[in-house]
């Protein structure tokens, strides 16, 4: 004997109306290039359990990175190393620019796994040595 599901699970009979006012569908993947980075630093706290301090500072460091290319997540090669030659212009130091590098590799490796952009534009920039030479033994 079939039972009927609303019989069996009352909470299926929300209205339209009820539904909507509670559904996420559609807020989950923004769009824009700041609901993205929003995404990312909450899978950075949340899923990652980085510390707050780093979480910050990958704010501050996608921050800056949204204020050079705009609002478009996709750009390519030739603008992330425009990107890098403005943090050098700036007086940054190597390891504040490697930090912005690694942000940045990491928030469109973040994109790369959610299908939000196509290629990731930081494949293409060298990662920076720390400047320590390793000791000879």
């Amino acid at each position: 004997m079939l039972v009927d599901p609303a019989k069996r699970l009352p909470w299926l009979q929300f209205s339209s109306k009820q539904f909507c006012e509670y559904c996420i569908i559609g807020t989950m993947h923004p769009a824009s290039l700041s609901g993205r980075m929003e995404s990312f630093l909450t899978h950075c706290r949340v899923e990652k359990g980085l510390a707050s301090n780093t979480v910050e500072a990958y704010d501050r460091d996608l921050e800056r990175f949204a204020g050079f290319v705009g609002a478009e997540p996709s750009v390519d090669g030739n603008r992330m190393r425009e990107y890098v030659d403005s943090l050098y212009s700036a007086g940054l130091a190597s390891r504040s620019i490697a930090r912005h590098i690694a942000t940045i590799r990491n928030f469109y490796h973040f994109l790369l796994q959610e299908s939000a952009v196509d290629a990731d534009p930081t494949a293409a920039l060298i990662p920076l040595s720390n400047g320590r030479v390793c000791p000879s033994i």
